[in-house]
């Protein structure tokens, strides 16, 4: 009996992280957004996000060797809350905390390179597709 018990509770665990992963608003959409210096300001900075099941892909920071943590995510009923950092041995962490609001995307990047030095970034952008179409119609496509 108590190892039933036992395998009933491991079921249910897996179980309930299958759903999570299953109901994430976030999985298979991608995000465009330009980033900047929170504080100081200077150049702007443009990534691409994909959220997967239980990660996100960085398009201009996967080609620097960034690789994801798991995403932390938070549902109410209209946003997603999301955290996650992107982690590389030579360059330090980005830790991303996030919105998304429909196919809004904002919030703030805590940069921490290798000798502990921070600098907050601010970032806003929005669903790739919506982003690609914004940028025809600037351009006069």
């Amino acid at each position: 009996m108590k190892y039933f018990k036992t395998l009933l509770v491991l079921v249910a665990l897996f179980t309930i992280g299958t759903v999570n992963a299953q109901t994430s608003r976030l999985t298979g959409k991608s995000y465009t957004f330009v980033m900047k210096d929170a504080v100081n300001g200077g150049e702007e900075t443009f990534d691409q996000f994909t959220f997967e099941a239980d990660k996100v892909v960085s398009d201009a920071f996967g080609k620097k060797g960034f690789t994801s943590s798991k995403i932390l995510e938070k549902q109410s009923v209209n946003t997603t809350n999301f955290e996650v950092t992107l982690n590389s041995a030579a360059e330090g962490t980005r830790l991303y905390r996030g919105r998304v609001d429909g196919s809004a995307i904002d919030g703030t990047i805590i940069v921490t390179d290798k000798s502990g030095n921070q600098v907050t970034y601010a970032f806003r952008g929005m669903l790739t597709e919506d982003w690609n179409k914004a940028m025809e119609m600037k351009q006069g496509k």
